[in-house]
């Protein structure tokens, strides 16, 4: 203290109490889930849930909205596009049973019905547009969008077919076979008629996938991905090229992604240019690899329905049986992501301009607003405990925060928190907390759809 002389006598000036500002200026990074609390920046999110951050601000994340099916349960959910006869896009479906439906002036039957895990490929057969369907132990289904559709009695089991250069290839159901045929006709796997079988590099597992890119094959087997290459018109294809894998390859979550395949395995999501494959998103630790993981890509970003282990409360979903609780949101150009919890999606389909979903075991598409068919999911962007870089007590004064909706705030010292309402409003607010604690973090919530909420500060002093 220093002493001052005064004509009324001497007094003791007491200093001013100096505070300090931790500014967060954008959320752009989203959550590291590899490093400890202690170890983040004050300014990172150790945990973060159905925001959107790619603008920088907290907006809202992607939720799903119906698309008229209301009441009938679905499995899975696929589209056929027909750009003849002004026909094109038909969204279809499978309910519990395998009834197959599709939409046209209203929810209409196709009176075929395929039980199970159905794939699908839009296909040109003689001459016609067409969409087959079939699942690994049922027959091909034809259907051109305008007649009855029919079924392909002696087609082989398929789990997977897409074509490459002149000819067509299929995975059957076995594991083991690879068939061709350069007929471009799912009718015909004869090898006395231009058809082939492909002997796939030995070993890695059983076949589970074939998909074209940039003019070669790849066959994706458990626990490794081979290149098969075909050498000009009338070329024989032939294998070539093996890459291991340490984790099992999960093939529904396969998914041609422009220029390049991405896909989840047991050690994590990969993205793969045809020469080399690259880990993505390690900084996400909570995806929990399984059977019911499925995947699709649309407008340029690579989405991907997943298991994940949260903490805290449960979130839409996940207070019930599901399957799949989160949906990650991958963008392969710049490498940004978002994370969507709460939902349990279990088949996806990519649109003209929209991605189709079951999700909840009822048939939507994925919209900007984070809610499930209109009921809200809670937002959550938590930053760590941190000792904000000083091991001097804080005392946490207030924050000052712009948000459009209405949030709640949580200060948390790790022995006891602090909520408080905050309303929605076009100016920036101020908002006084009183909170010590020698390590610091606070929390974001929201349950407001169209969300914004933006450079927040915390404005604290050492003690």
């Amino acid at each position: 203290m220093k002493k001052v002389n005064s004509k009324a006598g001497d007094y003791l000036a007491v200093p001013k109490k100096q505070y300090k500002n931790l500014r967060i200026d954008d959320f752009f990074k989203g959550a590291d889930g590899r490093l400890d609390q202690s170890v983040l920046s004050p300014k990172a999110a150790a945990e973060t849930y159905n925001f959107d951050f790619s603008s920088g601000a907290l907006k809202d994340g992607l939720g799903v909205t119906g698309i008229g099916v209301a009441g009938l349960p679905v499995t899975n959910i696929w589209r056929f596009v027909k750009n003849i006869d002004n026909v094109g896009e038909i969204v279809m479906f499978s309910s519990l049973l395998g009834d197959v439906f599709y939409i046209k002036n209203g929810v209409q039957s196709l009176h075929i019905t395929l039980p199970g895990r159905i794939y699908t490929a839009n296909y040109r057969l003689h001459g016609t547009e067409v969409v087959l369907m079939w699942t690994e132990n049922s027959p091909i289904a034809v259907w051109d969008g305008v007649n009855a559709a029919y079924f392909i009695t002696d087609s082989p089991n398929i789990k997977s077919m897409d074509i490459c250069g002149d000819f067509a290839f299929i995975a059957e159901s076995d594991g083991q076979t690879i068939r061709y045929t350069d007929e471009l006709d799912p009718i015909n796997w004869n090898t006395d008629f231009g058809g082939g079988i492909l002997t796939p590099a030995e070993g890695s597992g059983r076949v589970g996938k074939v998909m074209s890119l940039m003019g070669h094959l790849y066959v994706f087997k458990d626990f490794s991905v081979s290149r098969v290459s075909i050498s000009g018109s009338g070329g024989v294809p032939k294998a070539a090229g093996n890459h291991i894998f340490g984790g099992r390859i999960f093939f529904d979550t396969v998914a041609l992604c422009g220029n390049k395949i991405m896909f989840l395995s047991g050690d994590g999501l990969w993205e793969f240019d045809g020469l080399t494959a690259k880990k993505v998103l390690s900084n996400i630790a909570g995806i929990m690899p399984s059977e019911s993981a499925c995947a699709a890509y649309h407008g340029g970003r690579y989405h991907l329905a997943v298991q994940y282990a949260f903490g805290g409360v449960p979130v839409g979903c996940e207070t019930a049986n599901h399957l799949n609780n989160a949906l990650i949101t991958y963008v392969p150009s710049d490498g940004s992501y978002t994370l969507s919890r709460g939902m349990d999606i279990t088949s996806m389909a990519a649109g003209d301009d929209a991605m189709y979903v079951v999700c909840g075991g009822n048939a939507g598409r994925l919209s900007p607003l984070a809610q499930v068919f209109s009921a809200p999911l809670l937002k959550l962007w938590k930053s760590p405990l941190s000792d904000l870089g000083s091991e001097r007590i804080k005392f946490l004064r207030e924050i000052h925060i712009d948000t459009a909706g209405a949030i709640v705030l949580t200060v948390d010292n790790g022995a006891e928190s602090k909520s408080v309402q905050v309303d929605g409003s076009p100016q920036p607010q101020r908002v006084r907390v009183g909170m010590r604690g020698r390590k610091l973090s606070f929390c974001i919530e929201s349950n407001e759809t169209n969300a914004c909420v933006a450079r927040p500060v915390l404005v604290y002093s050492e003690v």
